[in-house]
């Protein structure tokens, strides 16, 4: 290959490769077959297969063209703002990854009712993450919209960039606002977003931890 074709191409590390394998893995690729595409050992795919090591987006090329498209989808979602004041509409793309969303209910006859508030969190890297308090939008006759896409149901409010702790405080407090005081399972909310970013790899300070011993 001629060295300024070499030059040119991204060289730089791809930091959804282990998310990417998995779409062609999914899609009946063999970890040969990725190898052969990329012109890399079997050795070298497992490590990009679970996280040890990040190719580089030149050696994924074919990968990113095939199925780039939905790594994008799923680390952005787009929302729609009503202004409180003016009620003119905006519409907000928020990227990183959802770490948590949830529908809160109201109680209906003992029974639970349709979901009133939800409430999603992105992971936008660095220890940042971005919170969305999101209601059920109204149609001219201040009922439920209704909507074949379930995401244009909603109003969002789009919150600024928290660490992990102001989240973890943020949300700790929810339960005693005046907006989730009829929602009774949003006392649930401390122990639902501490669960979910566990799952989701990050350290919780105040979680006790009692170790397997294998």
């Amino acid at each position: 290959m001629d060295e300024n074709v070499k030059k040119k191409q991204p060289n730089k590390p791809f930091k959804q490769t282990k998310q990417l394998l998995k779409l062609a893995l999914n899609d009946g690729w063999t970890q040969i077959d990725i190898g052969k595409e990329c012109r890399v050992s079997q050795p070298v795919i497992s490590h990009w297969k679970t996280g040890i090591a990040l190719a580089k987006e030149h050696q994924i090329q074919t990968l990113l063209e095939q199925y780039g498209h939905i790594l994008r989808r799923k680390t952005f979602k787009v929302y729609w703002v009503v202004d409180g004041n003016t009620q003119e509409n905006s519409y907000v793309k928020v990227e990183g990854k959802v770490i948590f969303s949830y529908s809160l209910r109201k109680i209906e006859y003992s029974k639970p009712g349709a979901p009133v508030v939800k409430i999603i969190v992105h992971h936008q890297g660095n220890d940042k993450f971005r919170l969305v308090s999101q209601s059920r939008s109204k149609n001219g006759n201040n009922e439920n919209l209704h909507c074949m896409d379930e995401e244009a149901k909603w109003i969002s409010s789009i919150k600024d960039q928290y660490t992990l702790s102001g989240l973890i405080n943020l949300i700790d407090i929810m339960p005693k606002d005046d907006s989730f005081i009829f929602l009774p399972d949003a006392k649930a909310l401390p122990f639902l977003i501490r669960k979910a970013l566990l799952n989701h790899g990050f350290s919780v300070e105040d979680v006790v931890d009692y170790p397997a011993s294998w």
